[in-house]
């Protein structure tokens, strides 16, 4: 009956208006819903997240190349990895992550890649940061024979208190929980304080001090004798803290 009724409206003038106002407004077409479109778009967006997610996690974990190579070991030095602790090998390559730990009676020398010849004293506590061409040292004191740096990326020792960047040297570097020392034998150092962002260039034959929040502090470095004590008796654990106070000055005055 509604078609003849549209049939017989449409025959006429009137009837074709009255048949525009039953019909009511010409919406436009909806568009056609496909719900495979929808979810398909989803996965890819979810595939390329989980892809993005992968590559991630695969680069924080690789190994990558080495940052250095243990050349000599002395006394106790581990490596840490993986928050386990195990004897260096003389030879074995560290890794992103890997630091290495020297004990009191220890020592040990690296090649690091790119940087030169590092001499661990004891009680040195080294490894690199997260930031490229950076080391961090935790305590304790190095000795850095260095290759010649690129003046717009050296490499930088970071302590506590001070960041040394290196410009191709040779220098002695110490780190107390608050005190930062630099001996430099030769070439330049650049020694900034952290706390205040402020800077001196150590030269050969100069040292320089960062005591806590103060600024780099440079004297001279002084030259004289070493005083050599011998005993008829094996020594005892309690001449430990002697030898490092005596270690601490040497690398100090």
């Amino acid at each position: 009956s509604h078609v003849n009724l549209d049939v017989a409206l449409g025959g006429t003038a009137g009837g074709a208006a009255l048949l525009e106002d039953l019909r009511g407004p010409v919406s436009p077409p909806r568009p056609v819903s496909r719900p495979w479109q929808r979810t398909g778009v989803v996965r890819i967006a979810a595939m390329a997240a989980c892809l993005a997610l992968a590559f991630i996690g695969w680069w924080l974990a690789a190994p990558g190349a080495p940052w250095a190579t243990v050349l000599q070991t002395e006394g106790g030095v581990e490596i840490l990895r993986g928050g386990l602790a195990r004897p260096a090998v003389r030879g074995e390559a560290l890794r992103k992550g890997d630091q290495i730990r020297v004990g009191a009676q220890g020592g040990g020398v690296l090649d690091v890649r790119h940087l030169g010849r590092v001499t661990l004293g004891p009680e040195a506590r080294l490894h690199p940061a997260l930031e490229p061409r950076v080391l961090e040292l935790e305590g304790g004191f190095i000795e850095i024979e260095a290759e010649k740096q690129p003046a717009d990326r050296p490499w930088r020792i970071r302590t506590a208190q001070a960041e040394a960047a290196v410009i191709g040297t040779k220098f002695s570097l110490a780190a107390a929980e608050a005190r930062t020392v630099l001996r430099v034998s030769e070439g330049v150092v650049r020694l900034t304080a952290l706390s205040s962002g402020k800077a001196e260039s150590v030269e050969g034959g100069r040292r320089a001090f960062v005591n806590g929040d103060s600024p780099p502090a440079v004297a001279g470095s002084r030259t004289g004798s070493v005083l050599l004590l011998t005993s008829r008796t094996s020594p005892h654990g309690g001449w430990d803290r002697f030898n490092r106070l005596i270690g601490d000055k040497l690398v100090c005055t």
